[in-house]
């Protein structure tokens, strides 16, 4: 089961490498924030539930079940985006 690492704001995905190198796992994938390390895709709004339907599509890409953890805003993003697709984080 993957882990999926979500930054805050103004952080990028940096802010995992003192994290990741305490785990004690291979699976571990960090994500860069459109316009925090991470290239805005064309037309971003740069809202919050752009940014919530933008973490929803890299998930999605994702095998699950996945574990995800967000810090900051990613926090936020992380669990505004589960209370709208529960079912994209585990496999029945």
């Amino acid at each position: 089961m993957p882990a999926v690492l979500v930054h805050g704001v103004p952080d990028t995905e940096r802010v995992w490498s003192g994290v990741i190198a305490r785990l004690q796992r291979s699976d571990v994938v960090t994500l860069s924030l459109p316009g925090f390390g991470g290239q805005a895709p064309p037309g971003f709004a740069a809202t919050k539930e752009a940014y919530v339907d933008w973490l929803l599509a890299e998930l999605a890409r994702q095998p699950a079940p996945i574990d995800v953890v967000g810090h900051d805003w990613g926090a936020l993003l992380v669990t505004r985006a589960v209370s709208l697709r529960p079912q994209a984080f585990w496999r029945a």
